[in-house]
């Protein structure tokens, strides 16, 4: 749904918008109180619009060019901005880095609070009620509006994630951007932005350019270090630093543990009822071995690399220690015989991993229309993340029902299904690109004029 207007531009017509009394209109008529609000079609049409002159426009214009330059600071700094493209981190550690971006927030937030409340009194003298009664709309509404504006943007335990983030974008070889000073960031201009006349690449997502889709945990460990030895004045204190910000007592635990960075990853990747993590760990049952998937990298091949390059050399790998320490018998000591309980344990989870790629990877075909979602279903029984992983079984359990025919995905593990529900629907036909099985209904027949229509 899109609002658009011929007489204003799209910053004016903005700050109306989301002006107190605006809203309050559309909440009364609705029945709603609430921030975020999902407006149905047809819901903002019928509140009568303010008529403004060219001088009232271009102020509302200018003053919201200003909110939205301001406004954009809550969701920079990370490499899902669109405007600054990569990441910020101050040279002397993470403590520092969150400070300097949540000063630089708490100035743009009361700008852009105090811009709102200059709205309402315009938008409030443009509907024609007086300066008094808009004020103590304003003032209604501030508690509302300002839970969209946390005091704070960012913590040392959000930083450390971004770290690690980072560094996996460097594994997969994203072109992300750190900034080393907070003046270095290349703020995009309102206009540029909207008319699409700033850089050329200001509204298209960061690809990888590697084909990579799978790492192990050692790699992300030589890769996080020599990440921090970049980014950093002293590596030392700033990894000291890290472990404290997340409370684990080493990055190995802060990875394996669901809870841990990929929680947070999860948390960062979601909003709404939309959740898309891109980076997706798999685990053996007990999280003694993990494997990261890069979802926009993700292929039909991607489960049998997981298999051939990591799983089956590490079962070798342990399958050597564990001879090893067979072919010892009754001569091992009791430190030796833990040490042999364990690898068989670890083999024997190993085994289990293997084997259930093994068994999605033939129909496992991922397109990335369908969705991170749809796409990660297969693969539910793989993430230890009890709450992601229950949105995926039910989404696979919905899959399996037929819910999501129009999926890609549907077509690979139950195409004689999809291609005869083409034949009577023709959306899904088109989305399949079967429109050849479509076949159209007959023609009900007319029915004949009934006595009275004859008589008039």
């Amino acid at each position: 749904m899109g609002i658009y207007s011929s007489e204003i531009d799209l910053f004016a017509l903005a700050t109306v918008l989301n002006s107190s009394l605006f809203n309050e209109m559309i909440d009364v008529r609705l029945g709603l109180r609430e921030i975020n609000a999902l407006y149905q079609a047809g819901s903002i049409a019928p509140v009568p619009f303010p008529k403004l002159n060219a001088i009232v426009a271009n102020d509302l214009s200018k003053i919201g060019r200003e909110i939205w330059r301001n406004a954009i600071i809550k969701n920079s700094f990370n490499e899902e901005c669109l405007m600054t493209r990569g990441y910020f981190f101050d040279k002397r550690g993470l403590r520092s880095t969150a400070k300097i971006i949540n000063d630089l927030w708490d100035t743009a937030r009361h700008r852009v609070i105090n811009g709102f409340l200059e709205v309402d009194e315009i938008v409030g003298n443009a509907y024609g009620i007086d300066k008094t009664t808009a004020c103590n709309l304003s003032k209604r509404n501030h508690d509302l509006f300002v839970k969209s504006f946390p005091t704070e943007l960012t913590s040392e335990n959000l930083e450390a994630e971004k770290v690690i983030s980072y560094t996996i974008s460097r594994i997969f070889e994203k072109q992300v951007v750190v900034y080393l000073n907070v003046a270095e960031i290349p703020w995009v201009d309102a206009i540029e932005y909207v008319n699409g006349t700033g850089p050329k690449d200001v509204r298209q997502a960061i690809q990888p350019t590697s084909t990579l889709s799978c790492i192990s945990f050692s790699e992300i460990s030589i890769a996080l270090e020599i990440a921090i030895n970049d980014l950093f004045s002293a590596p030392d204190e700033a990894h000291a630093e890290f472990l404290q910000a997340t409370g684990y007592q080493s990055v190995e635990d802060y990875l394996n543990d669901p809870n841990g960075f990929f929680s947070s990853h999860l948390k960062r990747y979601s909003k709404s009822r939309r959740k898309a993590p891109i980076y997706w760990p798999l685990a053996t049952a007990t999280g003694s071995y993990t494997l990261w998937l890069y979802y926009p990298s993700l292929s039909s091949q991607t489960l049998y690399t997981a298999i051939n390059d990591f799983l089956e050399p590490k079962l070798k790998e342990v399958g050597v220690g564990g001879t090893a320490l067979r072919n010892k018998g009754s001569v091992r000591t009791r430190d030796e015989e833990k040490q042999f309980d364990t690898l068989q344990a670890f083999e024997l989870e190993l085994i289990e991993l293997r084997d259930t790629l093994l068994a999605i990877a033939p129909s496992y075909r991922p397109i990335h229309d369908d969705g991170v979602q749809i796409t990660a279903a297969p693969l539910w029984p793989l993430f230890r993340h009890k709450p992601w992983q229950k949105v995926l079984k039910d989404t696979w359990a919905k899959l399996e029902k037929g819910d999501y025919d129009w999926a890609h995905l549907a077509m690979s593990y139950w195409p004689a299904r999809v291609r005869e529900k083409c034949k009577t629907d023709k959306s899904l036909a088109i989305a399949h690109g079967l429109e050849d099985l479509y076949v159209e209904p007959e023609a009900k027949p007319k029915k004949a004029p009934s006595k009275k229509t004859k008589e008039a």
